[in-house]
């Protein structure tokens, strides 16, 4: 028993002596003071944009600013002098354009051409004879041969406006041709451009 126990021990002394540790090059890791921090290494590309924070409450709105000093008037253009013009007059029951009456279309069309920016209200009636229905018709008819004809002499459509009243609003209460025929007309009223002066207003439904 005692051999057995030497034997062992002998094979733990061997063994211990053969087993080297590893790190250094005497086998056994030796650990000194730490050494001093190394420079800093170039630093890496930017990472991409993070998303745009909710905006902000808005500020107060500051004072007003003072009040610019009022540029000088310009010169005063020329000022318009109306023409007076006459109701285009029809024959009883008929809308076709008299040929005595065309001479007033052109002499309108001629001034709205001139003023651009000005407009024409055209205005239809009948005398009281027939029903108001045919009479309303008839206005209508006649209002637009007007239209037509201004259009016709260059006067841009969208320059004229219309309406067509039958026989509303007559001349005169006569039961005569002379007063009748005053009912049986178109009559025009020229509109001034936005801020344009006239020395006077025209005169409608007088004779030419």
């Amino acid at each position: 028993m005692r051999r057995v126990l030497f034997v062992a021990a002998a094979l733990v002394v061997v063994a211990g002596c053969s087993a080297r540790p590893v790190g250094g090059p005497d086998g056994w890791k030796v650990y000194g003071p730490s050494g001093s921090q190394g420079v800093a290494g170039p630093a890496g590309p930017a990472g991409a944009a993070g998303p745009q924070g909710i905006a902000g409450a808005p500020g107060q709105m500051g004072p007003q600013g003072q009040a610019g000093a009022v540029g000088a008037v310009g010169p005063k253009g020329a000022e318009f002098v109306w023409t007076a013009f006459s109701d285009v007059l029809f024959d009883f029951n008929r809308a076709e354009i008299r040929e005595s009456e065309a001479s007033k279309i052109a002499d309108l069309a001629s001034v709205l051409k001139s003023r651009p920016g000005y407009k024409v209200e055209l205005e239809a009636y009948t005398d009281p004879r027939g029903t108001n229905r045919h009479n309303l018709a008839l206005s209508r008819r006649r209002v637009d041969a007007v239209r037509s004809a201004l259009v016709a002499a260059g006067v841009p459509a969208d320059a004229i406006e219309v309406g067509a009243y039958g026989q509303m609003t007559p001349k005169c209460a006569a039961k005569t041709e002379e007063c009748w025929q005053l009912d049986r007309r178109v009559e025009v009223k020229v509109i001034p451009a936005a801020g344009a002066e006239a020395s006077a207003s025209p005169q409608l439904g007088q004779a030419k």
